[in-house]
């Protein structure tokens, strides 16, 4: 079952400062491919920019990188069977090996990647 909201830093690839964003804490867990969303450890936030990651994108001045997947053998209580999510990617690392068929985990569970969506950070 999902949990609530917590805020993390989203890391964007133009290296600018980390931003805002609101995640459930399992989030963290999706890893693929050697990389991980996983804690940096770091809790300062240099910059007050919110960044969305789901909802409308067209009126969204920032929106975050997404990776759709399948849980693909066997799925967390609480989630229907063959489950597909959609989730941000945190960091710039390893996103461009997010390709369609690459396998990885989300909460001990096998994912195997079906998309993925590019951020977009506009100015501030």
């Amino acid at each position: 079952m999902a949990g609530g909201f917590v805020k993390a830093e989203y890391y964007p690839g133009d290296g600018s400062a980390p931003r805002i964003i609101r995640i459930q804490p399992e989030t963290r867990t999706l890893a693929f491919v050697g990389h991980s969303n996983g804690d940096t450890g770091a809790s300062t936030f240099y910059r007050v920019v919110t960044v969305v990651s789901g909802g409308s994108r067209r009126s969204a001045k920032s929106f975050a990188r997404l990776v759709k997947f399948q849980l693909t053998n066997g799925v967390p209580d609480g989630y229907k069977g063959n489950a597909i999510l959609v989730l941000p990617w945190l960091y710039p690392q390893g996103f461009s090996d997010l390709t369609v068929g690459v396998k990885g985990t989300y909460l001990g569970f096998e994912a195997t990647v079906m998309s993925r969506k590019d951020e977009r950070m506009l100015p501030l």
